[in-house]
């Protein structure tokens, strides 16, 4: 099954809702769309645009979503690469995701030598075959 949720929020260009709420809302509408239990969950391909206040914020609500499975889950972004390219980011994020799963190789975020110390999940920094 396929599913998804869209989240914008519009308040700030850059900003995020510290209390998470709202992205966590966002990840489980998009498993209770797509049908897939948590533990089928094998890779995440963060928003992780490198603004500190969202990457921690969207590191706890990967947390708050799947508990200890969190920790066990590949992590990456491709935004290192390209950079954030505002509107097409989702359609980007998209197709490295499907050509993850085509290619049964997760894509490295690159460039991530220290992550803050409430981000310490399993980030992927050097590319990564995916189990099957």
């Amino acid at each position: 099954m396929v599913g998804y949720s869209a989240l914008n929020e519009a308040f700030d260009l850059f900003g995020v809702d510290t209390d998470n709420g709202t992205m966590t809302k966002n990840f489980r509408r998009a498993m209770e769309k797509s049908e897939v239990p948590t533990l089928e969950i094998d890779y995440i391909n963060a928003h992780g645009n490198g603004i500190l206040s969202y990457d921690i914020n969207e590191t706890l609500t990967i947390k708050e979503v799947f508990g200890e499975l969190a920790y066990h889950i590949p992590v990456s972004s491709f935004k290192p690469v390209t950079g954030h390219s505002i509107s097409v980011s989702g359609i980007y994020q998209v197709v490295t995701s499907l050509l993850a799963i085509r290619d049964g190789v997760i894509p490295p975020t690159i460039n991530l030598e220290h992550p803050a110390p409430p981000c310490d999940l399993d980030y992927v920094t050097r590319g990564r075959s995916r189990k099957r």
